[in-house]
């Protein structure tokens, strides 16, 4: 239970889901745990793999950020700052999770607020 424990608020950190070049390895090191047990608890807890869990960590920030300063959005530094490795991966990770480009979701949240 204990490592359950660990391996979540190690993920929520976002000095930890931020980094770009984070892997199940990366992790496990990080936390002290093997590989296969944080492999097995992601798969039971959230249904998908490590990988999938950190791109949601990272979009989920993306968009608390986006939605928080709608008017000061540099992509290619909300990206980074969220911890993708590039602009495109990040466009194309929105696009596919969230349904529209996030320049459009953007517009949308500036129409939003200027209603």
């Amino acid at each position: 239970m204990q490592e359950k424990v660990c391996i979540i608020q190690a993920l929520e950190k976002p000095e930890v889901f931020r980094q770009n070049h984070l892997n199940i390895y990366e992790f496990s090191k990080l936390v002290k745990i093997p590989q296969r047990t944080i492999a097995n608890f992601i798969s039971e807890q959230f249904g998908k793999g490590f990988h999938q869990v950190v791109q949601d960590l990272r979009l989920k920030a993306a968009i608390e950020e986006i939605n928080k300063n709608p008017g000061n959005i540099i992509f290619g530094q909300l990206a980074k700052n969220s911890g993708f490795s590039s602009r495109t991966t990040f466009f194309r990770i929105f696009k596919n999770k969230i349904g529209t480009c996030p320049s459009e979701y953007l517009r949308q949240r500036l129409k939003t607020k200027s209603e």
